[in-house]
């Protein structure tokens, strides 16, 4: 979008927004447009300006303290000592690699360039961990709080459990011929969930993606991501606490999991697209692919806000977005900083 595009894209959407009959998820929408467009012009503090309204238009609950006391009962139950005694599947699939991390960090970056892959196929945030994790708090007697009643789970049910959700990814690689060598997950909320992975499928792998912090929120926060997946998404504050979560488990995961996690920093990437595409090639045991580097012509749909990143070649124009909105973000970097700090949110 040059110029001319970007100032007709934002007089457009200044008269879409005046109309009368105008729905609430159109108004919400063309806000982020209009953001978007006034970003691209340079005029930052009316860009924000339109960020906001989009952000604040439609929010959903978001209790914070109950979420910081999820992460906190995960860190507490999933232990080194656990590992080292807990049931699991026995199931020796090795196919699924799951792609988590937070929201705008690269992640969908990463699953087309594995998608790309020939020997690869994605299947984008697939709800079936979720849905089984559901099923496990509706199953297994409701007095034990979560993540405690894992406990209870046998090796037995465990591989039930395990092969429900193969059957249901498998069932939706969209490919025909012979099956994929590994499938691709990149449901982000599964980085909550990988201490149940380690026990369903423990030949599994994880792909972690980092990005600048201020970077990441501030554009949860301005591209207006489904407020229904992400209530924290409309709060700057919010956004920083949950990056600061983020981080928390991912620390605990590699200290504890007893399947790889690689992490991919994504202004790394952009740096060195190939040395950086050779290492995740190698993380997840496929040969090398030259089309892994050219990921935008596969012309496989994106679901995510990313979708038109992705349908071209890496650029580096996203790193240091946050600077730009310096003056606006002071809740975000609070609540950054406070992760810094025990016991501080």
């Amino acid at each position: 979008m040059d110029g001319g595009d970007a100032q007709s894209a934002v007089d457009t959407a200044c008269e879409c927004l005046k109309r009368a009959d105008l729905r609430d998820g159109h108004w919400r929408r063309l806000n982020a447009l209009l953001g978007k467009a006034l970003e691209r012009l340079g005029q930052y503090d009316d860009a924000f300006a339109a960020y906001s309204r989009a952000a604040e238009y439609e929010r959903f609950p978001f209790d914070l303290a109950a979420y910081i006391a999820e992460v906190d009962a995960l860190m507490r139950f999933f232990t080194r000592q656990w590992f080292e005694r807990c049931p699991r599947s026995g199931l020796e699939d090795d196919d699924m690699v799951f792609v988590v991390g937070m929201p705008r960090s690269g992640s969908t970056l990463v699953e087309r360039i594995l998608d790309s892959h020939p020997q690869i196929r994605a299947v984008g945030e697939h709800p079936g961990m979720y849905e089984v994790i559901e099923g496990i708090k509706l199953d297994i007697n409701l007095d034990d709080p979560w993540p405690e009643r894992i406990r209870r789970l046998s090796p037995a049910m465990l591989a039930r459990l395990g092969r429900e959700y193969l059957a249901a990814v498998r069932g939706e690689e969209g490919g025909s011929g012979n099956r994929p060598v590994r499938v691709v997950d990149k449901s982000l909320w599964n980085r909550q969930a990988l201490g149940l992975i380690a026990m369903l499928l423990p030949r599994s792998r994880v792909v972690w993606t980092q990005r600048n912090p201020e970077d990441s929120c501030l554009s949860c926060y301005a591209e207006s991501l489904d407020p229904a997946q992400n209530p924290f998404g409309s709060d700057l504050r919010n956004l920083g606490a949950v990056h600061v979560q983020s981080d928390r488990l991912l620390r605990h995961w590699q200290e504890v999991l007893p399947i790889p996690i690689h992490v991919v920093q994504y202004e790394d990437l952009v740096a060195d697209q190939a040395g950086h595409t050779r290492a995740l090639l190698e993380f997840v045991n496929v040969p090398w692919s030259d089309d892994c580097l050219e990921f935008y012509r596969k012309a496989t749909p994106s679901g995510t806000k990313s979708h038109a990143q992705v349908r071209r070649p890496i650029y580096d124009s996203s790193i240091g977005r946050a600077a730009r909105f310096h003056s606006h973000l002071g809740p975000l970097r609070e609540a950054l900083a406070a992760g810094e700090q025990p016991n501080a949110l």
